[in-house]
């Protein structure tokens, strides 16, 4: 017995402008969101939700999710020759900043600076208190010897600072 296998023809058409306004606030939330498409074009959210269901639709959007993502995918010698062009902009209307950014960006990638490193200049603060009464605090004299002392034996990336 054979089995007959039918054909199934999906209907192609344009989006109608309805839907293409619904596609266009859809896309463009950023985060695809039904709520706030509805509230862009004021419409209740089950009616966007009915239109972006339709196979139509759902492709049109399909195929602006992948437009986008490839957009995304540059590699290091695409975005390099997008500051070059940056750089290169003398044109009218075009922004002398973005040009300085463009070249400083160019040059960073070039290893021509390099950024300070916060972790080289670390430095450490120790607060010594003392809170021994009057009757207990050592005389001037001996301060200075002690303090003398001290410093001899501190490392060279230490400094004492004296708070009298």
């Amino acid at each position: 017995m054979a089995i007959k296998k039918e054909a199934v023809v999906k209907e192609i058409r344009e989006l109608t402008d309805h839907e293409l306004n619904i596609v266009n606030s859809y896309c463009s939330t950023g985060n695809y969101s039904v709520k706030r498409t509805a509230e862009l074009l004021d419409f209740q959210e089950r009616e966007i939700k009915t239109v972006i269901n339709r196979p139509v639709v759902r492709s049109e959007i399909g195929l602006r999710q992948v437009a986008i993502k490839k957009n995304f995918n540059m590699s290091e010698v695409d975005i390099l020759n997008r500051l070059w062009e940056e750089a290169n902009n003398v044109e009218k209307g075009s922004n002398h900043n973005a040009r300085i950014t463009a070249l400083v960006w160019i040059g960073k990638h070039l290893g021509m600076w390099q950024e300070k490193k916060q972790e080289e200049a670390a430095s450490y603060t120790y607060n010594i208190v003392n809170y021994a009464t009057a009757s207990q605090l050592p005389t001037e004299e001996k301060l200075i010897e002690n303090t003398q002392e001290e410093v001899s034996i501190l490392p060279a990336n230490v400094s004492l600072t004296s708070y009298n």
